[in-house]
Order: C-alpha cells, then sequence, then structure tokens
C-alpha cells in the first residue's frame, strides 16, 4: 500500500483490465497486450535510467516504441518514487495523442481514485489541449473540474441533467466502461436517487453495479429500492439480480449490513413471495388470493414434493398441488404438533431402517418391521363430496362458507375456491389476520401489519 492509502493494482490484474479496454476500444493486440510483470519492471528501469534533464528525457520519449506507452499507464501503479513518476508524466506529455488518451481514459476508470493514475492522466490531457484544445476528446462530465475522486459526483450530475432515461446508452455515449469502479459508483449514485420506472427500464445497469457494493453503497442502493414492496412480476430480474450478486439478506454480504430491517423484511417478501409464485405456478384463481396475503407471511416451507406451508404467526395455511381447489388452515398450535409427530415418525422410521440395515449385515435373518408409532390419521369430519389432501393432516376441518356465516372458531378449516367459495375464502381469511374492508388492519390484526413484520428467515 503505497501513502495513499491506496494499494498497487496486481499484475495479474492487468490482464483482466487490458482484455476489457480491448473490447472497449477494439484496439490491436500490437497496441494493447497482456503486461506480464517483468515487462513493467523493465519499462521502469529504463525509465528511471534516463540521464539528463527533462529535454533529454523528452527526447528519448520521442523513441519510446508504442508496446512501451501501452505499459505508461500500469507502470504509474507500480512505482511510489516521485522522482519516476515525474519522468512517466513527462513522457505521457510528449506522447499525448488521442489514441493515448483513450487509453489513459480507460485505466483511470479502473483506478480513478488513485492519486499517480489522476496526476499522470492529468498531465497528458493537459498536455493535448495545450497543443489543440479541439481535438483532445471530452470526457465526462465535460466540466473543466479535476481529474479526482469527486469523478462520480459529477458524472452523475452530468448524466441526471441529459435526462436521459436510458443509462445504459448515455454511459456509452460518454465512453463510460462497463464494469469499472468508476461506472459502479455512478450507478449506485443513480440507483440511489432513481424512480421505480428507473429501476425497471435500466435492470441490467444495476445488476452490473451490485457486485461491487460495499456497505454504504449497499444501505443506499437497497435501502432506496426497498423503501417499498417489490413483488410484481416486472422486479423479478432486479430481486433475482440482487440475489445472485448480494444473497439474502442473511447471508452476511457487506451490502446488506447497513440496509434496514424494514427494507431487509421487504426482501424476505420477494423470497417469499417468489417460493409461493414458484408453487401455485398454473393456477392463477389460487394465486390471485394467496399473493394478496404474501406480505403478512412470517415464513415459508416446502413440506414435501407439490407441498407449501405458509405460517401467518397464529395460523398456518398449507397448500398441496394434489388438491388445486382448496387450502388448508391450521391453528398454530394444532399444526405445530402435527409437525412435532412427523419429526418423530420420520425418526423413528429412519431408526428401524438402521436396524434392519445392521440386521441385515450380521446375516440375522430375521425381518425386522418398522412401524411409525404416533396420532397416525385422524377421521375427517367432511361431507363425503370433500376430498381432502392425503398429504396433510386430516382433521375435522370446517368450511370456510360455514365460519364466516356462522361466525365460530375452527382449529381446522377448508379453504375452497370453487365458484362463490373464493368471495368466503378471502373474508375467512382477511378475518384470520385481522384485515378489515378495503386492507385496513383492525384492532385485531395490529401485530401482523406487513411493515411490522422482522425479517424473518425462509426456510
Amino acid at each position: 500500500m503505497d501513502a495513499s492509502g491506496v494499494a498497487p493494482i496486481p499484475a495479474p490484474a492487468f490482464t483482466a483490465v487490458l482484455d476489457l479496454l480491448r473490447k472497449a476500444f477494439l484496439l490491436p493486440p500490437e497496441q494493447i497486450g497482456r503486461v506480464p510483470e517483468d515487462d513493467v519492471e523493465a519499462l521502469l528501469a529504463g525509465i528511471r535510467a534516463l540521464r539528463g534533464g527533462p529535454e533529454a528525457w523528452g527526447r528519448r520519449a520521442a523513441l519510446f516504441p508504442r508496446r512501451s506507452l501501452t505499459l505508461l499507464f500500469p507502470a504509474l501503479l507500480a512505482t511510489e518514487d516521485p522522482d519516476l513518476l515525474d519522468r512517466i508524466g513527462r513522457i505521457l506529455e510528449v506522447r499525448a495523442t488521442c489514441s493515448l488518451h483513450a487509453l489513459g481514459w480507460a485505466w483511470l476508470q479502473h483506478r480513478y481514485t488513485d492519486p499517480r493514475m489522476q496526476e499522470g492522466f492529468r498531465r497528458l490531457r493537459e498536455a493535448l489541449q495545450r497543443r489543440d484544445k479541439k481535438s483532445c476528446p471530452p470526457i465526462p462530465p465535460d466540466d473543466g473540474g479535476p481529474i479526482d475522486a469527486t469523478l462520480p459526483v459529477r458524472i452523475h450530475a452530468a448524466l441526471q441533467a441529459s435526462g436521459e432515461k436510458w443509462v445504459d446508452r448515455w454511459l456509452a455515449q460518454n465512453d463510460l466502461l462497463p464494469g469499472t469502479p468508476l461506472e459502479r459508483d455512478v450507478l449506485a449514485r443513480h440507483f440511489s436517487a432513481c424512480s421505480d420506472e428507473g429501476f425497471v427500464e435500466n435492470e441490467r445497469a444495476f445488476a452490473r453495479m451490485l457486485p461491487g457494493l460495499g456497505a454504504e453503497g449497499g444501505a443506499a442502493v437497497l435501502g432506496h429500492y426497498l423503501r417499498d414492496h417489490r413483488l410484481g412480476p416486472r422486479y423479478r430480474p432486479l430481486n433475482a439480480a440482487t440475489l445472485g450478486a448480494l444473497g439474502s439478506p442473511d447471508s452476511g454480504h457487506a451490502a446488506w449490513s447497513k440496509v434496514s430491517d424494514p427494507a431487509k423484511a421487504r426482501f424476505w417478501k420477494w423470497l417469499v413471495f417468489r417460493t409461493v409464485e414458484d408453487h401455485l405456478a398454473g393456477n392463477p384463481r389460487k394465486f390471485s388470493l394467496l399473493v394478496r396475503y404474501v406480505p403478512y407471511m412470517e415464513s415459508v416451507r416446502v413440506l414435501g414434493e407439490g407441498v407449501l406451508m405458509m405460517g401467518f404467526g397464529s395460523f398456518y395455511l398449507v397448500d398441496d398441488r394434489s388438491t388445486p381447489a382448496k387450502t388448508y388452515y391450521y391453528e398454530k398450535a394444532v399444526f405445530e404438533l402435527w409437525l412435532e409427530q412427523l419429526a418423530e415418525e420420520q425418526r423413528m422410521a429412519a431408526e428401524a431402517a438402521a436396524e434392519a440395515g445392521a440386521a441385515a449385515d450380521a446375516g440375522a435373518g430375521t425381518e425386522v418391521e418398522a412401524e411409525a408409532e404416533g396420532a397416525g390419521p385422524m377421521i375427517s369430519a367432511m361431507p363425503p363430496d370433500e376430498e381432502t389432501s392425503a398429504r396433510v393432516p386430516s382433521l375435522p376441518f370446517q368450511l370456510a362458507r360455514r365460519v364466516v356465516l356462522e361466525s365460530f372458531r375452527a382449529s381446522a378449516v377448508l379453504v375452497d375456491y370453487k365458484e362463490v367459495g373464493l368471495l368466503y375464502a378471502k373474508d375467512f381469511l382477511d378475518d384470520a389476520l385481522g384485515i378489515g374492508r378495503r386492507g385496513a388492519v383492525t384492532e385485531k390484526g395490529k401485530s401482523r401489519e406487513p411493515e411490522a413484520i422482522s425479517a424473518n428467515r425462509l426456510f
């Protein structure tokens, strides 16, 4: 690490940077190729060996081959010697051309906070301007300001002033390379203040920015993005990109470390929403009802192939794809007792299977039967024409319609989606959550308001 607090870029990283530059500027391999560390050291040794004053260096610089010029920018990052840095700067001034300027601009975008790169590019640019100001290519923000760490702030201001809604188009028009720290920091500022449409219209730029976010950037960008629920289909690419780059809020990624709990909770809700959406794919009638309750869900869990459990605090809903017109409601205590019994049955079955295997290995020749002890299936009180799933707890179910019409409490309810049953299903679930007319939360449901739910794990 140098005196500026910036670690020199490691030699292997030169290769990645130069590949990026070659693709961006379509430069031939002989002009910008790979940069072996030995070549950089040899160039520094040659510059260090120059004798005489600046005029002599200038004459010598005029004879430098093109390959050596390509190495000048990585050479800036490979030394902390002030005299050597000054010599490199003089060579850049003597050999200043538009093509070298393009190369320097690309390198600067990769290390724009490094004072050595800032100074070298500044001297190159000023030399071009002294010769012919009109021939010096403009760089954003084109405000005559300094080449320093304020570039992202000023470039973002220029982007806003342009009124361009397609961010990638504006970046390309201004020669900002994708994937560089400068572009990432400009985008972070943009996505910390843009509109909802700004996110949706620029999902590729959003995804490209995410991997480099740190704690402060994450708090600004994710806090702004998750200021509201993002459950609609148009937000799925943005949410998926966030999950892919940063993981879930408990992943340990630095970008989540300073994001508020309410914002994290909204991302958890999308994870819940995605699970419910995938489970109910192909059943729009059922999905249209259950999706409105996603903000109230505290957990989801896949119980088996095609069986999804949705937890709401005081009750659970269990849905089985094999019964497309039904969902099963259980009070919390009843359902958790069944879960405990199921776990015990599975444990005993596993132990019995292990004993059977051990007996077979020992050649005992006896058959061991694994009997699952527990409560066993309960007889359903449903009418004969109301067939229920065999993969959920079979309790004395009551119909949601009857519970609504007669206003009584039931520990197990069959939520039916046939014909008018959908209306009663909505009324029943609204009442269970304490949601009044037009979505108002009643006294019964105050503890389960969507914004009050903490960032629960999706398990």
